[in-house]
């Protein structure tokens, strides 16, 4: 690593990882801050026309960056071709340096000298890029910088002419012409892992030239033959995007040790499983690669193998907030656990890593029901996003997850949820970071002795009626049999499973108001319980008039915007739930 920390102009510092992604809104491209982290770090911001320059206090991103420390002449120097200036034999009188390498867009020779004095920087316990660049090393770290869009990488691997060995490198390719065989074969074997039957080899027969072709690489004795063999080979240009755009990637990271590279949208146009395994192959090679990398805008198949490989990933979230951009970080741990575990890979949870609120619901007919009203309610650039838990007995353990991404999570779900006073004790400490409120233990104690302590009201008005007809019928005719009484008390479970579907309408007239007071309670802390219990309640009671199954009616209800109005207010409370700050 190089960076260490990002300083953001509104916020508290962000500690990096070996691979950072950058996710921004539409309205402040994650691209533009790869931008900024490469003007800070090189000086670039004195130039008339950088976006660090221009930007109003409101549209920076940064103060500064912040390099590992301490940072030795050695790992700044790493990959670059270094001379003494002064006599022939190498001896510089004055510690002048000479280095050479490509400037940060890789496609243009950089020549840079550093005086003897300027190395003393390093020295320092917190090295801030600001300070660097005030000195030599603020052009050296312009050797240490690369800054690559998706749409530049095609031209890094146009044909070029050849190398000088004792000059430093003009392009790309001059790295791969001078760089040892166990190169190109670490990017065949990337590309094999990619693609089927992909080799790339590197033509330099016509010795003017470079050209990098497919094909297993020809060896002839006459120059002539060699020439043509090559020549019959097919040049990488002509090949799919896909291929291209993985071979510049892979070739990049392999030629490019020491520096961070700063990828904007390089996996655009890439299937997804293609992107996945690219992502995977960068994340378990990153070491041997030893270049940090920085990406913007990448697809969640990118995301996803990155994630789930080797190295530790931090994701770096840029959102606007009453008028100002704030920078907040999803360490590590939080993003494989989103990405790679079982259950939130089943259920798309990795997707919430880029979202600005997230919906949790119990099943998937519930998450369709309420993705289709984000849809058609919610425009895309709030990027409120939907999942399930798979079932109550994993909403909670799924709530503790998402909490990690650093928004806000709502919960859809059911009056089961005081099923169990000691599942409900957890969710009030998770919900409200202590122990539970001893008003709504007493509510939901209250709401389980009416659940589970006795008949229900249905069978006592009916054994009531029955009582009183036969007294009438006994007053009446002193031989008449004692009518059969209905069965007695109903299960808990079913008392229970009635509420879940049916909601606060079975409840007693004296009961309902406190639970209702305790279901606005929660609301204030993200969990949001239906009053009319599951989601078929609010469609006529989960009846479809037309006969089709009645998620089908329900969805096409939304689609057409007569969607039940009880449901649609009660959907908008959640999110302005949300997005409250």
């Amino acid at each position: 690593m190089l960076v260490k920390t990002l300083i953001p102009a509104h916020g508290s510092a962000i500690s990096l990882s070996e691979i950072t992604l950058v996710d921004g809104t539409s309205d402040i491209g994650a691209g533009r801050a790869l931008v900024e982290i490469l003007e800070h770090a090189t000086r670039a911001d004195r130039d008339s026309g950088s976006v660090a320059g221009e930007a109003g206090e409101a549209d920076r991103f940064f103060r500064d960056v912040q390099l590992v420390s301490p940072l030795t002449e050695d790992r700044l120097l790493s990959g670059v071709m270094r001379a003494d200036a002064g006599d022939a034999a190498g001896g510089s009188p004055t510690g002048e340096s000479v280095v050479a390498g490509l400037d940060p867009t890789l496609a243009a020779p950089l020549e840079v000298r550093c005086r003897k004095e300027a190395w003393s920087l390093l020295r320092r316990p917190v090295l801030s890029a600001q300070a660097v660049a005030r000195s030599d090393l603020g052009e050296l770290l312009r050797l240490r910088f690369a800054h690559l869009s998706g749409a530049r990488l095609d031209g890094l691997l146009e044909p070029v002419p050849s190398g000088d060995p004792l000059q430093g490198p003009r392009r790309l390719l001059h790295l791969l012409q001078w760089a040892p065989a166990s190169v190109l074969e670490s990017l065949n074997a990337a590309m094999a892992t990619l693609f089927d039957d992909i080799v790339i080899t590197l033509d330099a027969s016509r010795v003017v030239e470079l050209t990098l072709r497919t094909g297993n690489a020809p060896s002839h004795a006459d120059p002539r033959r060699q020439a043509r063999a090559f020549a019959s080979l097919p040049s990488l240009g002509t090949r799919s995007e896909a291929v291209r755009r993985c071979a510049a990637i892979l070739i990049v990271c392999l030629l490019n040790k020491g520096r961070v590279l700063l990828l904007d949208s390089v996996d655009g146009g890439l299937p997804a499983h293609t992107a996945r395994g690219l992502g995977r192959w960068l994340s378990d090679h990153q070491r041997e690669l030893d270049a940090q990398l920085m990406i913007a805008s990448a697809g969640s198949a990118f995301r996803s193998g990155l994630c789930s490989g080797g190295a530790d990933v931090t994701l770096v979230r840029l959102r606007r907030h009453e008028g100002l951009i704030h920078v907040n970080a999803v360490p590590p741990d939080a993003c494989r656990l989103l990405e790679c575990s079982g259950i939130a890979r089943a259920v798309g949870a990795g997707e919430c890593l880029a979202a600005n609120g997230i919906l949790l619901t119990e099943t998937d007919v519930e998450r369709a029901i309420y993705q289709s009203l984000v849809d058609a309610d919610v425009p895309g650039e709030h990027r409120i996003h939907v999942v399930h838990s798979l079932g109550p007995s994993t909403l909670l353990m799924m709530h503790t997850r998402l909490a990690t991404v650093g928004v806000r999570v709502a919960v859809l779900a059911t009056l089961d949820v005081f099923a169990s006073s000691e599942r409900f004790q957890e969710w009030c400490a998770r919900l409200t970071g202590g122990a539970a409120p001893r008003a709504w233990m007493s509510t939901r104690d209250r709401l389980a002795i009416e659940m589970e302590g006795g008949p229900d009201r249905k069978t006592l008005a009916e054994n009531t009626r029955e009582l009183e007809s036969f007294l009438a019928q006994l007053h009446a005719n002193a031989n008449e049999t004692p009518p059969a009484m209905v069965a007695g008390t109903r299960r808990a479970s079913d008392r229970w499973r009635e509420l879940r579907v049916k909601g606060l309408s079975i409840l007693s007239s004296e009961l309902r108001p406190w639970v209702e007071e305790l279901v606005e309670e929660l609301k204030r802390y993200g969990l949001f319980l239906s009053p009319v219990g599951s989601v078929r309640q609010w469609f006529q009671d989960g009846r479809s008039p037309s006969g089709s199954p009645w998620i089908e009616d329900a969805m096409a209800k939304i689609e057409r915007g007569a969607c039940p109005e009880p449901l649609l207010a009660s959907f908008r409370e959640t999110i302005t739930w949300i997005r409250m700050p």
